[in-house]
């Protein structure tokens, strides 16, 4: 079982040799922010004894999304999980999953309800933006579903909103939604 997991956006993520942030907010970028959720993410599901590859290791990674996503299904990965950081207005916050047909809705959920209770556990008003499929998100069709396993894409929580922005950088809620991610993902595959 390989379980590919893809921190959204960084070095050549859809140009050649230009970064890519994602959305920022002050010093604050997704993809920083997905960089080290993804670490962590990876670190828990090898502690449980799984195979865990990073589409990139690091912000200086040259690594275009269309690379990643053939290099995943060249080494015949099995689940692929793609973290990213919402944006909007200041006052949307919460997380949602995405997913792009059946066969994805499951590990989406999976991955939905692990997030939406660890979160609560810091903060009970955290809200559920629920699993959606692709189709609902706000590019309509996603590159990240290339793929020829089960994928989800998280969206971890708002970066444009002060409160998800706060939670999603502390060390102690980072660890222990992985954690929760993690546990849910290997009880699903077990």
């Amino acid at each position: 079982m390989l379980i590919v997991i893809d921190p959204g956006h960084g070095w050549s993520n859809s140009v050649d040799g230009k970064y890519d942030p994602g959305a920022v907010s002050g010093s604050e970028s997704e993809a920083k922010i997905v960089m080290a959720w993804a670490a962590t993410l990876k670190f828990l599901l090898v502690q449980k004894g799984l195979t865990v590859k990073l589409t990139r290791t690091s912000d200086t990674d040259h690594a275009k999304l269309s690379r990643r996503i053939s290099a995943a299904n060249a080494a015949g990965a099995d689940l692929y999980i793609s973290l990213h950081c919402n944006a909007a207005s200041a006052s949307a916050r919460g997380t949602e999953t995405l997913y792009r047909d059946g066969a994805d809705k499951a590990l989406a959920k999976v991955i939905q309800a692990a997030a939406i209770k660890a979160f609560r556990s810091f903060d009970q008003e955290w809200k559920d933006r629920g699993v959606k499929p692709e189709s609902e998100s706000a590019r309509g069709k996603l590159a990240v579903f290339g793929m020829n396993c089960p994928a989800a894409l998280l969206e971890i929580g708002f970066i444009s909103n002060s409160q998800d922005r706060v939670l999603m950088l502390r060390k102690d809620v980072r660890v222990a939604v992985c954690q929760a991610i993690a546990d849910a993902v290997a009880e699903m595959i077990q």
